[in-house]
């Protein structure tokens, strides 16, 4: 009988509350719940106070967005301890009619965490994308019915989406910001390179990422191919992130 009642009327209550849970939407989106949509606004969702490479590309897009679209609403979106840029935004209060989703299909497809699905009905929703491979993930297969065309930030990038959906997709690189540079000795000498007329390169990945995905390894081997190990140069400059707990399978003095 107990274990009639757990399986019949227990069970299902928690699995209820487990999936309500998943489904919980943050506070930053709940005022859209009586909110109209309106046609004219345009807005960017994205991680744009995180330090991660999709929330550069979001800062990038926002600001040139912003170039043309003064009135063009910027949504950031929280990643948890990993929100250090400080970049304005606004309050999510307005249905945009038009929405530049910079947020990848794995976080798009967990239900309303990262977008607010439930309230963006009746509008039109671009994903503005980033991949490495020549095909993308079954896994991200179902984020295609969630948007109604893709960009993404090179033509590499859209060979694959394009291989995927019959959904339009168009080439968008992410834009340079203009900086004040160091000069030519400063910059060597921060970054210990020899002051020659040697060409020097820079590969940047995160572990976090994906290992075998971003392909340092293929990057020093293609390196090594071309120009040979010469300790004179050029130069190939190697900066990394979060590699806190992986273990290293293939990496050797000899990189």
């Amino acid at each position: 009988m107990i274990r009639t009642i757990q399986n019949r009327i227990i069970l299902p209550i928690r699995q209820a509350l487990r999936r309500r849970r998943k489904r919980r939407i943050p506070k930053a989106f709940k005022s859209l719940r009586w909110a109209r949509v309106d046609r004219e606004a345009v807005a960017l969702w994205g991680y744009l106070n995180s330090e991660i490479g999709l929330g550069t590309q979001a800062r990038r897009c926002a600001e040139c967005l912003r170039s043309i679209r003064p009135d063009a609403l910027l949504y950031s979106v929280s990643l948890k301890n990993r929100d250090s840029v400080m970049f304005d935004s606004n309050r999510v209060r307005t249905r945009s009619g038009f929405n530049i989703i910079a947020v990848n299909p794995p976080e798009l497809l967990s239900q309303n965490r990262y977008f607010p699905h439930v309230y963006m009905l009746d509008t039109y929703k671009v994903g503005y994308w980033a991949w490495e491979l020549p095909t993308v993930p079954e896994s991200w297969l179902p984020a295609f019915d969630l948007v109604d065309e893709i960009w993404t930030v090179s033509s590499f990038a859209a060979q694959a989406f394009k291989l995927a959906t019959d959904k339009p997709v168009a080439t968008l690189p992410i834009a340079i910001s203009d900086w004040s540079h160091s000069s030519r000795r400063d910059a060597r000498d921060r970054l210990r390179i020899p002051l020659t007329n040697e060409f020097a390169f820079l590969t940047i990945f995160d572990f976090a990422s994906g290992f075998s995905r971003k392909n340092p390894l293929g990057v020093i081997e293609a390196f090594n191919l071309a120009f040979g190990k010469s300790p004179s140069g050029p130069h190939l400059i190697i900066k990394y992130r979060s590699v806190q707990g992986y273990q290293p399978h293939a990496l050797t003095a000899d990189h």
